[in-house]
């Protein structure tokens, strides 16, 4: 597992919590859930500083681990005379006292308290336990056998070695959970090996920091204030989209993302024909345009023939902005750059710009490199007020404002989304 969340819990929780701090499985512990959750929060509070040797923070010691000592054992002169010079002698000593465990004197201040409120909490003070324990005394006898093997896993828990793996989440406090358990899982991932980590766990941990808008810790995480640090950022971003999470959108583009290397790869914008096919298949989905939380399906004509409600193309996506603004709009979408072009003149739009579009022409000729700039440029600015009118349809109304602050001119997209949301909701 990622992590383990300990919520109130017993005997078995805190032997699940050893085995899994042996494995190096991070653990939260909800504060103030009750039993072996608040026993564990408190005894990190009050054992906190037994130990003034930083050395031993990064220690973990093991539950049967001796403590060791050095001592001098005076050899008389007539044995070390008489020892054939073909045998070795070897002085062992060997202790059976549990107080000799290096886990016992670490906590040799603290032991006794411990051992009295662990029994209290895993046997209960209630009145309904103490018949319980009178009816059965077996029972009893074998708690009392476990209590030490309990106590051992319990002093190995709160070991200083073992601090960094362990995150308190009090109920009561203002801190998101989630964040929490996020942050968590991503301390486990650091202490995998670096070539996993390079693998699947960035692109794993976005992933969930998505589904759990987790911005803060993925910042700090993952994120790192660069894009070299996310594996496969188109899929990531896209992802982003769909899921509604502008606060991650938001970051990507501060980090100066380009969503038209997605949407309009190699020249596509002005290159080739169909160049939306990428925008209709990512987020023009089926699944997306029929969901319940956008009214976008009632504004979609059915298909002649399949009978079915589709956004596939840009006559269909021009027909649906037809429907919900009004017939005094004219069409947005273009498979071609030339057909886009042709239309403006037909409408009027470009009289004033023949001339200069000549003469852009002859330009292009003599200056490739202005003209990529142009190029992406262009794409650029198409595929954000695109991404604009996407959010304000699907009704991501909060991701629509983070794409309205990259518009150049803002006017008339916030008419065209006011327009569209009084269609969704009248």
């Amino acid at each position: 597992s990622l992590v383990t969340i300990v919520v109130e819990g017993g005997k078995d929780t805190i032997r699940n919590m050893y085995f899994d701090l042996k494995h190096k499985v991070p653990i939260v512990i909800i504060k103030g859930s009750g039993r072996v959750a608040d026993f564990i929060s408190r005894w990190l509070l009050s054992a906190k500083d037994f130990n003034d040797n930083s050395d031993e923070d990064k220690v973990v010691y093991e539950i049967d681990e001796l403590y060791t000592r050095s001592a001098t054992i005076e050899v008389s002169e007539n044995r070390a005379q008489t020892r054939s010079k073909t045998r070795t002698d070897i002085h062992a000593e060997l202790y059976a006292d549990s107080s000799l465990k290096k886990l016992h004197q670490l906590f040799k201040n603290y032991k006794e308290n411990l051992e009295k409120e662990l029994k209290n909490v895993l046997s209960g003070d209630n009145e309904s336990h103490k018949k319980k324990r009178e009816k059965s005394k077996s029972k009893k006898d074998d708690f009392n056998e476990k209590l030490p093997s309990l106590l051992d896993q319990v002093m190995y828990c709160l070991q200083p070695g073992l601090r960094s793996l362990i995150t308190v989440f009090d109920l009561n406090s203002e801190t998101d959970l989630s964040e929490t358990i996020f942050e968590t899982i991503c301390k486990s991932f650091d202490n995998l090996p670096q070539n996993i980590q390079e693998m699947k766990a960035k692109q794993t941990l976005l992933d969930l920091a998505i589904d759990w808008n987790c911005i803060d810790t993925a910042k700090e995480f993952i994120f790192q204030n660069s894009l070299k640090h996310i594996p496969k950022p188109d899929n990531i971003f896209i992802n982003a989209l769909k899921k509604n999470s502008p606060l991650f959108v938001d970051e990507f583009l501060k980090l100066g993302f380009d969503p038209a290397d997605i949407f309009f790869p190699k020249n596509k914008f002005t290159d080739e024909e169909k160049r939306y096919n990428i925008f209709f298949e990512k987020l023009y989905a089926h699944d997306l345009v029929m969901r319940d939380e956008t009214h976008l399906k009632h504004f979609i004509e059915s298909n002649i023939s399949t009978h079915e409600k589709s956004i596939n193309d840009v006559k269909s996506l021009n027909k649906v902005l037809w429907n919900l603004i009004g017939d005094y709009m004219y069409k947005l979408y273009f498979d071609t750059e030339k057909a886009e072009y042709n239309d403006r003149i037909k409408w009027g739009l470009m009289k004033s710009s023949i001339k200069s579009e000549e003469t852009k022409n002859k330009n292009i000729k003599t200056n490739k490199s202005i003209s990529n700039e142009s190029k992406k440029a262009n794409a650029h600015k198409y595929i954000m007020r695109d991404l604009f009118l996407w959010a304000i349809l699907m009704n991501y109304v909060d991701m629509a404002k983070v794409f309205l602050c990259y518009l150049k001119y803002r006017i008339c997209p916030a008419l065209i989304a006011t327009k569209i949301l009084k269609q969704y909701y009248l």
